[in-house]
Order: structure tokens, then sequence, then C-alpha cells
């Protein structure tokens, strides 16, 4: 008689942590020009930079009143000076949080008149 199928998830104590660690990998920032990412807002950076976010965190399984899962919803945004060389670096960021959990829900490139940068904001989610 077969088992019953159970889920196992890896339980992730902080996801701030997690996600600037796998953002911090060095496929990620050996594409960016000051190596780094940055959390909400980056002073004066020079393009191409990445920024990330959490937009937003709710309860996602519920058994008897208590919370048991949790969704995360993150932002990643790239600015750069052109569309074309930013897409290497889309391409990692993608490849490298959905290896590690992440579901990708969107991704968009705008313009951005203000700063006269392309922008490519990618939205994840992942259940912890």
């Amino acid at each position: 008689m077969k088992k019953p199928y159970k889920r196992e998830v890896a339980v992730i104590d902080n996801i701030e942590t997690y996600t600037r660690t796998l953002l911090m990998d060095s496929s990620i920032i050996n594409l960016t020009v000051d190596k780094k990412v940055y959390f909400l807002h980056a002073e004066n950076p020079t393009p191409m930079y990445v920024e990330y976010e959490f937009y937003n965190e709710n309860g996602g399984l519920w058994e008897e009143g208590n919370e048991i899962s949790t969704f995360y919803y993150l932002q990643v945004d790239i600015f750069s000076l052109s569309t074309q060389n930013y897409i290497p670096l889309k391409n990692s960021i993608k490849k490298k949080l959905t290896d590690n959990g992440f579901n990708r829900i969107s991704i968009i490139s705008i313009w951005e008149e203000t700063t006269k940068l392309n922008h490519c904001a990618m939205r994840f989610i992942k259940t912890n």
C-alpha cells in the first residue's frame, strides 16, 4: 500500500536573509556595476543595479485557526541604460530564485521617464 503524499517544506527562519544571500550570488552581482544588490532603495547607484523588496506577506495555509504556512511576495527590480544589457542579469535572477523555491508571478519591462532608465520589474512568490 502506498503511503499518502506528504509535502516537505524547508522552513526558512529569516526570509529576508535567505533572499539576500540568493541575490548576492556571484552569478548575479558580477553582472551589476557596483557588485551588490540593494534592499528597498539604492542611494546614487550606477546603472546597472538591482533593488528588491517584499511587497506583501500573508497566511498561506491555516490549521485550526493557526497559520502553518506563509506566502512571501518579492519584487526584484533591475535598472539599466539599455533593455538589451539587462537580459543576462534578468535570466540569472530568475534562474537563481526559481531554482531555490520561488515561483515567478510576472516580469514587466518599462521606461522610467524621471530617471531615464529601463526598469525590469520581476515578481515572485515563496511559500514557507
